[in-house]
Parts: structure tokens; C-alpha cells; sequence
């Protein structure tokens, strides 16, 4: 009966620390720090930067080329049959820019989130020229409610040309437009004196050559 009882507390005391350890800053210890939940925006531009630019060199190198049938491809033929928005074709555009696009957003929501004037403008210049080489090539687009996944939004509707420019879906005038967001994006570097882009790979941190 002695064991027993012996026994029995060990195991009560057990459950007591496995009860407590799960209790107790059980969120914390289980928090890689190697896997961040949110990105700085200097960390995104350097990223944003280069997808845009390699699409746009694939898009009028090789696009062009095969197009103008001054160059052929051996291995895909998804250009030479003008499948130009194939995911996983080679070269895309459509998918990188989008990508880019996306990067861009959470930049800008971080920027604001940060009060980083210069990087808020930054962010909102690349995003603007994104959707202005997508829909120059594409025509209309998703962009009134693109980038939404969060949100639940797996199937934006298209926005037509001129309202991406300039609208919304129904003609009203709206700060989301592209010519909206670059007028807001020269405002915010006109506040930024003396201030530094980090991450800017593009124009070495000044802020006055992206104006």
C-alpha cells in the first residue's frame, strides 16, 4: 500500500508540472525568432526592387525578341504562342509582378506602422509603377480588391484601365488610383528632408531621385 501511495503522488506531482509548463509562457518559448512574423520595410524594398526589375528585363529581352521573331527558345514555346500569363512559363510576368506588387503593400502598411515617411513614399511609387506596366500589358487587371488574400479574396474582380489610373469600379475619383498614389508618394518626400531610404538598392537611400 506503501508503493502505491508513493506511486500515486509521483504521478499527481507529474501532471501538476506538465499542467503548469503548458500554462506558463507557453507562447512565448514557442516563438522561432528565425521565422519573424513581419517584415521592416527596408528588408521588403531590396526584394521589390529586384523582382521588378527582373521581370522587366525578361519581359523586354526575351519577350520582345521571341516575339519579334529575332530570337527563338528550343526548351518552351509559351511566348512563340503568346502564353504569356502561364504560371511557371518562362519568361512571366504576370506572377513576379504581382508578387512584387504584394511586397509592396505590406512595405507601405509597415512604413505607416513604422512612421517612415521616405519609405511610405517608396513604396507607393513601386507599387504604382507595378500596376502601370501590369495593366499597359494586360489591359484590365485585378486592383481594386487584388492583394487581398488576408482578407479572403481569392478571386478579385477586374478593374478596368482607366480606373486603375484614375477610379474606382464606379467612376468616383479615389486616392487608389495610381495618379492618386504617386501625387501622395511626392508629398511624403517632400517632408522628408534629410531622411535616408533604407534598403534602397536602386538610388543608394536618397530620397530626392525617386521624385
Amino acid at each position: 500500500p506503501s508503493l502505491h501511495r508513493w506511486a500515486a503522488l509521483l504521478l499527481t506531482g507529474c501532471l501538476l508540472m506538465l499542467h503548469t509548463a503548458c500554462e506558463e509562457n507557453f507562447d512565448e518559448a514557442n516563438q522561432n525568432p528565425n521565422e519573424p512574423v513581419n517584415s521592416e520595410p527596408e528588408f521588403l524594398l531590396r526584394g521589390i526592387i529586384r523582382k521588378t526589375s527582373d521581370a522587366m528585363v525578361l519581359e523586354s529581352f526575351l519577350t520582345g525578341n521571341i516575339v519579334a521573331q529575332t530570337a527563338s527558345k528550343t526548351l518552351r514555346v509559351e511566348t512563340e504562342v503568346y502564353d504569356w500569363g502561364k504560371k511557371g512559363g518562362f519568361p512571366d510576368t504576370w506572377f513576379p509582378l504581382y508578387d512584387a506588387a504584394n511586397d509592396a503593400r505590406n512595405m507601405r502598411t509597415s512604413a505607416q506602422e513604422e512612421d517612415e515617411t521616405a519609405n511610405e513614399a517608396v513604396a507607393l511609387i513601386m507599387e504604382a509603377y507595378i500596376f502601370s506596366v501590369l495593366t499597359d500589358a494586360y489591359g484590365d487587371i485585378p486592383y481594386t480588391d487584388a492583394l487581398a488574400g488576408d482578407d479572403e479574396t481569392y478571386f478579385p474582380t477586374f478593374t478596368s484601365q482607366e480606373d486603375i489610373y484614375l477610379a474606382d469600379a464606379q467612376g468616383t475619383p479615389t486616392s487608389d488610383g495610381l495618379l492618386a498614389k504617386l501625387e501622395r508618394a511626392n508629398e511624403l518626400l517632400a517632408q522628408t528632408s534629410g531622411a535616408s531610404v533604407d534598403g534602397d538598392i536602386l538610388f543608394g537611400g536618397a530620397p530626392m531621385m525617386w521624385r
